[in-house]
């Protein structure tokens, strides 16, 4: 499978692709799910998230396999990623707010 670049031309079919088996769910195969996996977890820019996730015609569905799959919620290490960022800010602005730190 090519690489998947922004402006690459197989990125579009791949998405439409993915689009049809979300518009089939739940009564799809294995290997179509692990397909869907695949390409949010691996291949998906964000522009291509947000244009499946503005898709009317298949939004019950992919709200759905979203649910069931846990496909549109951070993953355990972005989530980590984001409280090692986040905890400093959050400590430096309660100590400013107790008057305990001056800027």
């Amino acid at each position: 499978m090519p690489p998947f670049k922004k402006n690459n031309p197989h990125r579009a079919a791949r998405r439409e692709a993915i689009e049809r088996i979300i518009a089939r769910y739940p009564a799809i195969a294995e290997d179509e799910l692990h397909s869907v996996f695949t390409f949010f977890r691996h291949e998906a820019t964000h522009g291509d998230r947000r244009r499946i996730k503005g898709n009317a015609a298949i939004a019950p569905q992919y709200r759905r396999i979203c649910a069931d799959h846990s496909l549109d919620r951070l993953r355990r290490v972005e989530r980590s990623i984001l409280a090692v960022l986040t905890l400093p800010l959050a400590i430096g602005a309660l100590l400013l707010v107790a008057g305990l730190w001056s800027w």
